[in-house]
């Protein structure tokens, strides 16, 4: 896809190696037009070849508009948790909006 820069492969690394120590939550901060979303998605693309699961939690309906498209020009099958959007549940890549996410734990509505 995007041409890869150094910085984004450094923090690639970094999150990879965090991994391997054992941390199971890693969040992934960066400056507006870093590349988050295509470093994200280069991972969640290498992670979907090796069988894994991915969850990415964003807190605004533009950003998960922005990862889903983005996912699907990766090629990644993914469902979306968010109000008035058709989830895929069973796939193994989710993208949720934090608000719906919250709503649904608390009412523990699943269903949607």
């Amino acid at each position: 896809m995007d041409k890869t820069r150094q910085y984004q492969v450094e923090l690639m690394e970094s999150i990879k190696q965090q991994a391997i120590a054992g941390h199971r939550i890693i969040v992934c901060q960066a400056a507006t037009g870093a590349g988050k979303t295509s470093v994200m998605c280069w991972m969640i693309e290498k992670a979907g070849a090796k069988g894994r699961r991915a969850f990415m939690l964003v807190h605004r309906r533009r950003l998960v508009d922005q990862m889903s498209r983005r996912l699907r020009a990766f090629g990644v099958v993914h469902g979306v948790i968010m109000a008035g959007e058709h989830n895929y549940a069973g796939a193994p890549v989710q993208v949720g909006s934090r608000d719906t996410v919250l709503s649904r734990t608390f009412r523990n509505e699943w269903t949607e």
